[in-house]
């Protein structure tokens, strides 16, 4: 029973762990954080001239429902653009200075203060403040103009913003009467577009936090003015990059969702096929003797370790074994060594004892370890603590190591294994997908590849780091004589740690008692154990005094 609530406990920290991951990269990857705004519409007119000069007019409304001192806006533009005379106006609120922190041909970084001080804020009333932010500027060389084609190719709204956008209004107004074809980035985000005359009216849907959206209008002529961007293209590379644009769309869409597939079903169908559990005919409850003669030290690494690396029960219950042979002897303020190992009788005792015997003869000090004052020795003097270290570990290292070679017979690893693979694999997957996609915007204008290789990304991390840290015997599965040994070894422990088992069947001596002590030592069970004996020795006081 202590077993499966030490395996559920440890399943459910690796569980509780992987399922933060996921959330926590949910929230920095997809949930929109909280701000002091919202958007709920924003309008941009394009009025281009036939000079090729753009005036434009942005007006960005904002719901400001905490606290706030201003808003805060910043453009940037392509290196070959010009951006001149920026004008600020606001609605709903009185400007009371703007700060430029940059105002250059191509970029324009800008707050607007609604405060006398930083030390002031404005509490919003109920249901928000609607404040409309309206920023007019010009545009030079924002129509390209190739060799047989002539282009308009604005964003007019950028991936920098930390909240979605409710509804964005876009007005082009084009001075010549000159055929063209519109495309749009993404085309999902579109609700609506109209041409009227020489004008174009485009209506977009929600549009999601750092996500941004523009089009592209292509002449089918050369246009010419004295504002115009000249480039060494024609049309067919105009129409070649978005070609490529759509079929990074039709192949990175439903790649992220077949990865995502892959990613999901994989641990499921190793667990399917390697870490499903034999079927063995066992029944007893309780065994009321050793169910086999392997060394506690053996039997701590197979039952309480599942073949992880022996811990404080294995050399606590070969230290008891020595303790009961007399090769060494426990004191109150430390261990005494009676023998050396060619004193004690090696029919008595295994190898491994007889090993640690020697280790803690080469450690005492005249046959004495002082216990008491140990970690102040081991404080004082490295050379005597890596000594201390590297000899105890060179018997823990034997224990586990020859165990290792046995554990085909009890354990099959070959899921875990891959287990392991794989989730380095799919840590790997979610970092690449991260840098090479997410990151670099390779994904931005492809809403659904982008939402797809973000959920890769959650569930890569996750699920990784389960199938990292997950016990051997998950996606392994013991064998049948594995299976049937522990369960005896379960049923041994619960009988010496069942106070009724243990009075319907007691030991025939002490001394038996004694060796089922050393065993409950390795399987973690000490304390229980000694504590049921105590009463029933108490019981059978009793017993004879009546």
């Amino acid at each position: 029973m202590k077993e499966k609530l030490r395996f559920f406990f440890k399943m459910l920290l690796i569980t509780a762990s992987s399922i933060f991951i996921f959330f926590g990269l949910w929230y920095l990857l997809i949930e929109e954080p909280k701000g002091i705004y919202e958007l709920p519409k924003a309008e941009v007119s394009y009025n281009v001239r036939k000079d090729g000069l753009v005036e434009v007019e942005e007006r960005i409304t904002y719901l400001m429902t905490k606290p706030y001192r201003g808003v805060h806006r910043f453009l940037s533009f392509p290196i070959y653009m010009s951006v001149e005379d920026p004008k600020i106006r606001v609605e709903g609120a009185k400007i009371e200075r703007v700060e430029w922190l940059e105002n250059t041909p191509v970029n324009l970084d800008f707050k607007v203060y609604f405060v006398e001080s930083l030390r002031d804020r404005i509490t919003p009333r109920k249901g928000g403040d609607s404040i409309t932010l309206i920023l007019r500027y010009k545009l030079r060389n924002a129509v390209e103009v190739g060799r047989d084609f002539s282009q308009f190719f604005p964003k007019p709204w950028g991936e920098n913003w930390e909240k979605s956008l409710k509804s964005l209004k876009v007005t082009v107004n084009l001075p010549w009467d000159v055929k063209y074809s519109i495309y749009f980035h993404p085309r999902r985000f579109v609700q609506k577009y109209e041409k009227a005359d020489k004008s174009l009216y485009i209506v977009t849907k929600d549009i999601p936090a750092r996500k941004g959206f523009e089009f592209r209008i292509l002449f089918d002529e050369p246009l010419q003015g004295e504002y115009f961007h000249h480039v060494d293209k024609t049309k067919k590379d105009v129409l070649r990059i978005e070609k490529k644009y759509t079929m990074e769309g039709m192949i990175l869409t439903p790649l992220s969702f077949l990865l995502l597939g892959i990613i999901t079903l994989l641990p499921i169908m190793l667990y399917i096929r390697f870490g499903r559990e034999p079927k063995v005919e066992y029944e007893r409850e309780y065994e009321h003797e050793i169910p086999y003669n392997d060394h506690p030290a053996v039997v701590n690494v197979i039952v309480k370790r599942e073949f992880g690396y022996p811990d404080s029960g294995a050399i606590g219950a070969s230290m008891t074994r020595l303790h009961h042979a007399k090769a060494i002897s426990f004191e109150d303020d430390g261990i005494r060594v009676l023998k050396k190992t060619e004193e004690v009788n090696e029919e008595e005792l295994h190898s491994y004892d007889i090993d640690l015997l020697e280790k803690l003869h080469d450690l005492s000090e005249d046959g004495w370890i002082d216990t008491k004052n140990l970690k102040k020795k081991l404080k004082r003097s490295k050379k005597m603590a890596e000594d201390f270290y590297h000899k105890i570990k060179d018997w823990f290292d034997r224990v586990y190591g020859d165990t290792q070679r046995i554990r085909k017979d009890f354990l099959r690893i070959k899921g875990y294994i891959l287990a392991r693979i794989f989730g380095i694999l799919y840590m790997v997957s979610a970092i690449l997908s991260y840098f090479c996609l997410i990151s670099n915007n390779v994904t931005s204008y492809h809403p659904l590849a982008d939402l797809g290789f973000k959920l890769v990304i959650l569930f890569s991390s996750s699920i990784g780091f389960f199938m990292l840290f997950t016990p051997k015997v998950l996606f392994g599965s013991w064998t049948e004589y594995g299976k049937l040994y522990r369960l005896r070894w379960f049923a041994f422990q619960r009988y010496i740690t069942d106070f009724s088992a243990l009075s319907e069947h007691p030991p025939q001596s002490v001394e038996i008692w004694d060796e089922y002590m050393i065993y409950a030592i390795a399987l973690g069970v000490a304390k229980n154990a000694l504590k049921v004996f105590r009463k029933f020795v108490e019981k059978m006081n009793d017993a004879e005094l009546m």
